[in-house]
């Protein structure tokens, strides 16, 4: 590769990560977020920067604290992004060990509530990366609008006014150049 276009590559590469790190930092949609970059300088194939972006750390942040779903849902606005929400099941594994492994509790929040069942952000469920535990959602007596991971990795609904800790979402954003 010649001198030329290594630098070229190179002042792309500041580019896009000063555009993100100002949406990141300045608008009003992520003034309160916290933003991880991570710039990958070996060659590697699509797959395999994936693979390494995902290896890097997880994108959630677990709060032992016991609050409603809306309070749960106040602090990760308020301090991260909005509560977590589950995009594959890469994703899902990796509360689950969060869940069991660091934390020994067996529920959590997550970014799930029943209007449509939508995520906190008001983004649509892939029902693919959600897997209901058997009989959910079963909204007893019902008053089960918000949602939870359990220990084995499944989903659940309870009331929102029920005290559980929760999973607060982050931004990461990994390059390859």
């Amino acid at each position: 590769m010649n001198v030329n276009l290594t630098n070229q590559k190179l002042n792309e590469t500041r580019f896009v990560l000063l555009l993100i790190s100002m949406l990141c930092l300045s608008t009003g949609l992520f003034s309160k977020t916290f933003c991880y970059f991570t710039l990958i300088q070996d060659p590697k194939t699509w797959t395999e920067a994936q693979s390494y972006c995902k290896n890097l750390g997880s994108k959630f942040v677990f709060n032992n604290a016991k609050l409603t779903w809306r309070d749960a849902q106040l602090h990760c606005r308020k301090n991260h992004v909005d509560l977590a929400s589950i995009s594959d099941g890469f994703e899902n594994s990796a509360l689950v060990q969060l869940l069991t492994h660091n934390y020994s509790q067996y529920e959590a929040w997550i970014g799930l509530s029943k209007n449509l069942w939508l995520w906190s952000d008001q983004s649509k469920v892939s029902w693919l990366s959600v897997k209901w535990a058997e009989g959910e959602p079963d909204n007893t007596d019902g008053n089960e609008k918000c949602g939870l991971v359990r220990e084995t990795g499944l989903i659940g609904d309870e009331d929102c006014l029920h005290h559980l800790p929760f999973f607060c979402g982050e931004f990461y954003f990994c390059f390859n150049f």
